[in-house]
């Protein structure tokens, strides 16, 4: 189990990513099982439109992600 950088609250239910930054569209919805392919994730804080931000690492890519840090536990299989 790995765990986002930053973490505030003590919150039950583990991280989630709802939506993921592209540039052409706009946001789009995540698949559930997207923090399992992350290397690693980054909360960025929160936006007062968009919610909990993340800066998250793939493959030496960073991609923006808006979701729940929730208690910031993930899953990853990697």
């Amino acid at each position: 189990m790995k765990e986002v950088i930053r973490i505030d609250d003590n919150n039950e239910e583990n991280l989630s990513l709802t939506h993921f930054l592209t540039e052409g569209d706009g946001w789009q919805e995540c698949p559930p099982t997207e923090p399992l392919n992350l290397d690693k994730i980054v909360y960025l804080g929160k936006d007062s439109l968009e919610g909990d931000m993340f800066a998250c690492y793939d493959g030496g890519c960073i991609h923006i992600y808006k979701g729940h840090l929730n208690n910031g536990k993930y899953e990853s299989r990697r």
